[in-house]
């Protein structure tokens, strides 16, 4: 790569950390729910809704999809379950198996939540205009594409 390559990699990376700094300082939607738990009664209820002949999202699943260990994850979803947020349902088949289910205090959290965030978006496309955000949406996409598709080597490792 060349130096100038190489310098614009860079200023993309810390325009990225930057970004990610600037999300985490957004609090939680509410005060009794980290950003994590709100990310995870999401999923829960995205995967509900794309699977409805199952009952729920298995907690494995839940921790695969967020890379996040089962002890950890097990915290949050004692948390979220104290909370009122979540709950849980044992298979009718196999009882070994439980699967995650947001409860309607939790829907109804998400739907205000998601309309405060709508318009915040909202905010946000007005102040970068139409044409703007059209070009962010299709570069993010683009980008996304890139790195679920690249395969990243640590540079002291050659790759398989």
């Amino acid at each position: 790569m060349e130096q100038n390559d190489s310098s614009l990699g860079f200023a993309l990376y810390r325009s990225l950390m930057r970004l990610k700094r600037t999300g985490k300082r957004v609090p939680p939607p509410c005060k009794e729910l980290s950003h994590f738990e709100f990310q995870c009664l999401h999923l829960i209820r995205d995967y509900t809704e794309e699977h409805p002949e199952l009952p729920g999202l298995k907690a494995s699943l839940l921790s695969a999809m967020t890379q996040t260990s089962r002890p950890a994850m097990s915290q949050h979803l004692n948390s979220m379950e104290e909370k009122g947020f979540l709950r849980r349902v044992t298979s009718r088949t196999d009882r070994r198996v439980t699967y995650l289910v947001i409860t309607d205090q939790a829907a109804a959290f998400l739907a205000e939540a998601e309309r405060v965030l709508q318009q915040h978006l909202d905010q946000i496309c007005r102040e970068l205009g139409r044409d703007d955000t059209a070009r962010l949406i299709e570069l993010f996409n683009k980008l996304t594409k890139i790195l679920e598709t690249q395969q990243l080597t640590p540079p002291d490792q050659k790759p398989l």
